[in-house]
């Protein structure tokens, strides 16, 4: 499941409240203008922020594993997610006791597998499935409030399942979501209920997220919180703009190009996390001089080493590539400028990467290879973005380029 609701959202949304409101049509045509605009200015607004998922999974009321990952919008416009816990590595029991406990946990994964699937039948609601209802007489309009109403959806996805959406008509932002559905058979029930919070700033997200399996007493909760927006260069790291670019503000094209390209080609993950860092220059110093005093840890070690010494997630992330760091730090100006960019204006640039892999894979340079993956996805708007990922997840190749 996605800490966020994505452009998915927009459609079905926008056709929620032509359900629900129940003027004419220029007063629906308006207020469903207003909704897209309000819905396009909370993705937008999200992109500014960095929050912590805390996944908790229970079964029979005991709490059997507790994560917590750092969530963050990557250069491919999708939500990237830094692991800041995992739970203790315990050695299986051996014998059949252990055969039974390793059958138990498969059972469960299985299990899990089978009941998010099923919640990606309802999360997003599909419009034409909402039509459908309202069509067979299967959709119930609720007031809630002067400003407030709930939808109900029977037989949505499958006989005799439920679909609840809780809007908040006059600020066009959703509320709640409410699912009660089942696995193969109607005994095999799973729900899931989200409900949404609101920043100050105005941010909607979702705040909780609960998915309960009762039959085999599985209960999953994801909790999205500590909403920070990411942070700004600080005055030391104030430098002149490269040639080409204005003195405040955005850069052109082709100075955006030139700033993005020693790192267009390296892995969405990678990139993600250098971007982040690169908005504190001092900090990455420090970092840098952490690491060479530290340069007899290795992998996991390291990482463990480097929160527990107080660094935020990208610098964790980045430990295990002390070259990448050592060029970020021995070309300080271009790395203020490269994070000056970010905060100021992330989708230009996760334009200028794209630009740049299109003309690399046009040219024969970008392919995928036994280190890499490139492949080219369509986002929730339509837009085609090519991504580039490790081969092997446990394995991560920094190319080197022109």
């Amino acid at each position: 499941m996605k800490c966020t609701p994505g452009a998915a959202w927009k459609a079905w949304l926008s056709l929620c409240v032509l359900l629900v409101v129940p003027h004419g049509l220029q007063a629906q045509q308006d207020k469903v203008a207003a909704l897209k605009q309000s819905l396009a200015a909370n993705q937008q607004l999200q992109k500014q922020y960095k929050w912590v998922e805390t996944t908790v999974v229970s079964m029979k009321g005991e709490e059997k594993s507790r994560t917590q990952k750092q969530c963050f919008y990557g250069p491919d416009g999708k939500v990237q997610k830094q692991a800041l816990s995992a739970p203790p590595q315990q050695a299986p029991p051996g014998g059949v006791k252990g055969k039974l406990v390793e059958k138990k946990k498969a059972e469960i994964t299985a299990t899990m597998t089978q009941a998010v699937d099923l919640v990606h039948q309802y999360v997003p609601p599909d419009p034409q499935r909402i039509q459908a209802a309202k069509a067979a007489g299967n959709l119930a309009i609720t007031p809630t409030g002067p400003n407030s109403a709930r939808l109900d959806l029977r037989n949505y996805a499958k006989s005799g399942d439920t679909l609840s959406l809780g809007l908040d008509t006059a600020g066009n932002a959703l509320q709640t979501v409410s699912v009660k559905s089942y696995l193969a058979a109607p005994s095999d029930a799973v729900t899931l209920d989200v409900t949404f919070a609101r920043l100050r700033e105005g941010l909607s997200y979702p705040g909780n997220v609960v998915l309960n399996v009762p039959g085999q007493q599985i209960q999953v909760v994801v909790q999205n919180s500590n909403y920070q927006k990411v942070a700004a260069a600080g005055p030391a790291q104030t430098t002149a703009a490269p040639a080409g670019a204005p003195a405040s503000g955005g850069a052109s094209t082709a100075a955006m190009d030139a700033l993005t390209a020693p790192i267009a080609l390296y892995p969405d993950a990678l990139i993600a996390q250098i971007l982040q860092a690169s908005t504190d220059v001092p900090t990455l110093q420090k970092f840098s001089a952490w690491l060479g005093s530290n340069a007899s840890l290795k992998g996991t070690p390291l990482q463990d080493a480097a929160q527990a010494a107080g660094f935020a997630a990208c610098y964790i992330a980045l430990a295990p590539f002390g070259q990448v760091v050592q060029m970020l730090v021995q070309k300080p100006d271009w790395t203020a400028q490269l994070g000056r960019a970010f905060v100021a204006d992330k989708t230009a640039v996760f334009d200028s990467i794209q630009r740049l892999r299109a003309a690399a894979q046009a040219l024969g340079n970008l392919k995928t290879t036994e280190q890499q993956e490139v492949v080219t996805e369509t986002t929730s708007t339509g837009q085609s973005v090519i991504v580039i990922q490790p081969a092997n997840p446990q394995v991560v190749y920094v190319p080197v380029y022109n």
